[in-house]
């Protein structure tokens, strides 16, 4: 696949806006809602401190139960709906004219925007064990911070990955087939230059092996007597 032009900063910058506007969207509306189901101060206090663990039990399990799937619903339609219904753009790709294709120069499916989302790696890793906060904090507690520190190795693999390949993929783009290109870039051109590329090296090679070569007829025979 011919990428026309190198996106590195581009991806970098996104990923930050992105992340900056998740973020902060999350955090106002959890707190709000939060807070009025609470009815107390210590919604913010948690946010301050979010792993500690006498802020999440003064909010209790089903406040901090709501405020973990909120964020994950939140996220899920940002990075899995947005870029699916707007053709592989978030807002941090609109803002650098770049989006997310498949093997096929289209935009991926939805199913495959939600596997190559590397932010919501965490949430999938913790969100189906979010029952046992009802159970016991600490224990879910770990699995959250095992969730996010296994999405935070793989984006930080997929970074050094999308710094150091020609192409530019991150683990998550492996796992999920996909590339990060140019707004412009155009796959049927690049199909159509890939093949001109491929037939004028197929005719170059045809043509030194004709000038290399030579032909025999019966008068130059070596071994005819």
């Amino acid at each position: 696949m011919n990428y026309k032009k190198h996106v590195k900063l581009e991806r970098i910058v996104a990923v930050i806006i992105d992340g900056l506007i998740v973020g902060t969207i999350s955090a106002i509306f959890s707190m709000g809602v939060m807070y009025f189901f609470s009815g107390t101060d210590n919604v913010l206090d948690y946010f301050i401190n979010e792993f500690d663990l006498q802020s999440i039990a003064e909010l209790g399990s089903s406040i901090y139960a709501m405020h973990i799937l909120i964020s994950f619903l939140g996220a899920a339609f940002y990075y899995i709906y947005v870029p699916y219904r707007f053709d592989g753009k978030t807002v941090g790709k609109m803002a650098m004219r770049i989006k997310a294709i498949n093997n096929e120069g289209l935009n991926p499916s939805f199913k495959t925007h939600a596997l190559r989302a590397v932010r919501m790696y965490g949430y999938y890793l913790s969100v189906p064990f979010v029952f046992i906060l009802f159970i016991n904090h600490s224990i879910y507690e770990g699995i959250n911070s095992f969730a996010f520190i296994t999405s935070s190795i793989i984006g930080l693999i997929s970074f050094f990955m999308i710094l150091g390949r020609d192409d530019e993929r991150g683990l998550h783009d492996l796992i999920a087939d996909t590339f990060v290109v140019d707004q412009n870039y155009d796959p049927e051109a690049d199909a159509s230059e890939a093949a001109t590329q491929e037939r004028d090296w197929v005719e170059g090679e045809t043509e030194e092996d004709e000038d290399d070569g030579f032909s025999l007829n019966k008068n130059d025979d070596p071994w005819e007597k």
